[in-house]
């Protein structure tokens, strides 16, 4: 259970990055085979709470072209979804519909609704604490943050 403890609001940053892997092809240098970092500019979250009389909060944020976002938070625990996992599957799976079903194949609706229920990330915010929250989402190799599909094609040489 998530619960406010006081009604003192703290000032904060949230920070999102997104990681993407390196997946194959051409022989990659130190840094390719490192991955790369991006800002998850313009994303949008599902920020929660439980409050003190055990209602679930939900304040939708959205990112800067940096991946952050600024506000203020009262002292608690708090959880972050992506805003997509609150669409229904038959919403999710039109806006992540693809037409290549050569390489993809779509996870089936059963891993998808799982997806959905996932929470991304959880953090606590206390009287004492640093401003920024930093937090990184990671990509798959071949569909990005596409939830809906897994990747079945040939791997690159």
């Amino acid at each position: 259970m998530l619960l406010i403890v006081s009604c003192s609001s703290q000032k904060i940053q949230i920070q999102l990055q997104v990681f993407k892997p390196y997946c194959g092809g051409a022989k990659p240098t130190a840094i390719q085979a490192e991955g790369t970092l991006y800002a998850s500019a313009g994303m949008q979250l599902d920020l929660s709470c439980v409050d003190k009389n055990n209602t679930r909060r939900v304040k939708q944020i959205y990112l800067d072209d940096n991946g952050l976002w600024k506000g203020a938070l009262r002292e608690g625990q708090y959880t972050i979804k992506q805003a997509d996992k609150s669409l229904s599957l038959t919403a999710l799976k039109a806006k992540y519909h693809l037409n290549d079903t050569l390489n993809y194949k779509y996870i089936g609706d059963k891993k998808l609704d799982q997806w959905t229920k996932e929470t991304d990330f959880v953090f606590s915010v206390v009287a004492s604490d640093t401003l920024r929250k930093s937090f990184i989402l990671k990509e798959k190799c071949f569909v990005g943050l596409n939830p809906c599909f897994e990747y079945k094609g040939p791997k690159p040489r």
